[in-house]
């Protein structure tokens, strides 16, 4: 096997065993994933109710304001404090052109229509996720849009760009930063991913556990430290700032 992110060989690379499914660790990026790769179309192909708009059914308008208020506006607020602290004015921020990738049901796009940004485009694979976006957003703004990541990225221009737990679905994941690496200069790339870490172990000692990082179902790889660090590299962006959740310590009570 070839690590999805750098193509090093996994052959020979350390590894792990989480709830009987064996993990390999890329020596040469730190990215973790399974030691056999999943089959073309896995899991929503072979697994009932694994797809994306199954795992989050449609809600009721006042449902999806709370949840955008609860999980998408803080993420907004602390990108807008962070871009602001880098010299765009609120104007500026409003004028700008985001572009959400996997954008869901639109919550993040109704959380910047609310800021008041006037160009949001976002695109998302689950066409019944689509439709509850653009309903809640009064517009043709979430578009469904099923190509390759890497793909979408290259054909819609924004200057600020999106993706809340997207690129740990990407198999593989290294044409996704090349296409980012041919963004202009200045483009800011926002994104969160589930990280190999404490909470992971806690999964693994914990059998009747709900695993959330790594389930072995639709998480059949995540990021490290050491992987964002290469991926950001492959794709010429530095790291403006970081916001490390903490699941850590709610899963540990």
């Amino acid at each position: 096997p070839e690590c999805l992110l750098c193509d090093a060989a996994l052959d020979r690379s350390p590894g792990f065993t989480h709830r009987g499914v064996d993990y390999a660790v890329c020596p040469v990026c730190g990215h973790v994933q399974t030691r056999h790769r999943p089959p073309r179309g896995y899991p929503t192909a072979f697994v009932a109710g694994s797809g994306f708009d199954s795992i989050y059914p449609e809600l009721s308008p006042d449902d999806y304001i709370s949840r955008c208020n609860r999980v998408y506006e803080p993420k907004l607020r602390w990108v807008l404090e962070v871009l602001q602290n880098e010299g765009w004015s609120e104007s500026d921020l409003k004028a700008a052109r985001w572009v959400d990738f996997g954008a869901g049901a639109g919550y993040f796009l109704y959380a910047l229509q609310r800021f008041g940004a006037r160009f949001l485009e976002g695109f998302e694979a689950a066409e019944p996720l689509v439709g509850q976006g653009n309903a809640m957003l009064g517009g043709d703004i979430v578009r469904q849009n099923d190509a390759p990541l890497e793909v979408a990225i290259r054909e819609h221009p924004g200057d600020i760009l999106s993706a809340f737990f997207v690129l740990e679905h990407i198999d593989p994941a290294r044409p996704v930063w090349r296409a980012l690496a041919e963004k202009p200069e200045g483009t800011i790339l926002v994104f969160a991913v589930p990280c190999h870490g404490f909470a992971t172990l806690l999964e693994t000692a914990l059998p009747d556990f709900a695993a959330r990082n790594l389930d072995n179902l639709v998480h059949t790889q995540l990021y490290t430290d050491r992987s964002i660090a290469y991926a950001l590299e492959t794709a010429g962006y530095r790291p403006l700032a970081r916001w490390t959740f903490g699941q850590d310590a709610s899963d540990l009570i």
